[in-house]
């Protein structure tokens, strides 16, 4: 009798142990179809926002590090310069979300141009707008960048790097240049008929002073 109770017992522990293991990989089998569904909608989010940052007509720009030695860019900053520095393209998947979305890493010879107003709102929390910046390019052609940049704070409110952005003025720089070398030749222009005229003028009154002269002898003679 004492046999059959405990064979009973270990019957009913073990029916309870079975029922509370489908139990838990029922949980599980739930939780891992969730964190799949969030894993798709996270990486559709991701495609989503980096098709946005290759699209926007400006350049984006990150630095996780406060002296902006590593940076990341969107499709548009890589053009504006040049993609002189563009390498790794894929970033590793430990890096900052922003980081997989923006695809081009720059580094190394960077202009300074963009790496100064990044290092003043990375490393002392100046923000930065509409910095006229000029960027020497590979090819030694030059390009200006109307630029922005602020810090990103950590929990603390310390600066630990900078979001920048960039539009791309060189054409509207090239248009102030020929419109200033336009007011110059005519300020010249002005100039030099303004003088033409005063010479005319001295001329003419020369000219009546000399026929007053005239008209007096004749009338003296």
């Amino acid at each position: 009798g004492e046999l059959l109770g405990a064979l009973v017992a270990s019957a009913v522990r073990n029916a309870r142990y079975t029922s509370d293991l489908q139990a838990e990989l029922h949980r599980r089998r739930i939780a891992e179809e969730r964190l799949n569904q969030l894993v798709k909608s996270q990486s559709a989010r991701v495609q989503e926002l980096k098709t946005v940052m290759n699209t926007v007509p400006a350049g984006v720009w990150l630095s996780e590090d406060p002296e902006c030695e590593s940076m990341w860019g969107n499709a548009e900053a890589s053009r504006q310069v040049g993609a002189v520095d563009m390498a790794d393209p894929t970033p590793p998947l430990s890096e900052h979300e922003l980081g997989r979305i923006l695809d081009i890493r720059m580094t190394g010879n960077c202009s300074e141009g963009i790496v100064t107003p990044m290092r003043r709102a990375a490393r002392e929390g100046i923000a930065t707008h509409n910095e006229e910046v000029e960027c020497m390019l590979a090819d030694g052609t030059r390009t200006w960048l109307s630029f922005s940049a602020t810090p990103v704070l950590d929990e603390h409110g310390t600066p630990r790097g900078a979001v920048g952005a960039s539009l791309d003025i060189t054409r509207i720089k090239a248009f102030e240049a020929d419109l200033l070398q336009h007011k110059e030749e005519l300020e010249d222009e002005v100039h030099e008929r303004t003088r033409a005229l005063v010479e005319t003028h001295q001329r003419l009154r020369e000219m009546e002073r000399m026929a007053t002269i005239g008209t007096l002898s004749a009338g003296l003679g």
